[in-house]
């Protein structure tokens, strides 16, 4: 992307004159360091191009996939909410109001999920994080949550 600019015979305080750019984010888009794709765009621009087009030009090469990994934690509660769907799907849970132990006992039952001491609260979390999602409702009677799909 450097050469692009050299090309238009701009310097770094140029573009920075010309957008809201510092010259220090210059230099990391220039060098593909900048993760907020608005700082392509606007240097795109200022260099009157697309952003498409300047990548082209630029023959960038970047990789694909998150930038850290998730935790051992966070791929168990995606498997057990792969499961909870299934659940969804082959029970019809959720259509009347059930608890966290109702899908606990379910999920040991027919998805050979091991009781543990942190299953609970794993499918608390991803319950309250479909509740926040706004896909279950949820009321809490005592000291017990019932989930149940929200009326369309």
């Amino acid at each position: 992307m450097r050469k692009c600019r050299l090309s238009e015979n701009y310097s770094l305080d140029d573009i920075e004159f010309m957008s809201e750019l510092t010259k220090s984010v210059v230099w990391r888009v220039e060098e593909g360091l900048s993760y907020d794709i608005d700082r392509y765009i606007e240097y795109a621009s200022v260099l009157g191009k697309t952003f498409h087009s300047l990548f082209k030009e630029a023959t960038i090469s970047y990789s694909v996939g998150p930038r850290l990994a998730l935790s051992p934690e966070r791929l168990a509660r995606i498997g057990l909410t792969s499961k909870i769907k299934e659940l969804i799907s082959e029970k019809g849970s959720f259509s009347k109001e059930t608890t966290v132990d109702n899908v606990s006992i379910l999920l040991v039952k027919t998805k050979n999920i091991e009781k543990t001491k942190k299953l609970s609260s794993s499918i608390s979390t991803v319950l309250t994080n479909w509740v926040n999602d706004g896909i279950l409702s949820s009321r809490k009677v005592g000291k017990i949550n019932y989930y149940k799909f929200k009326d369309a």
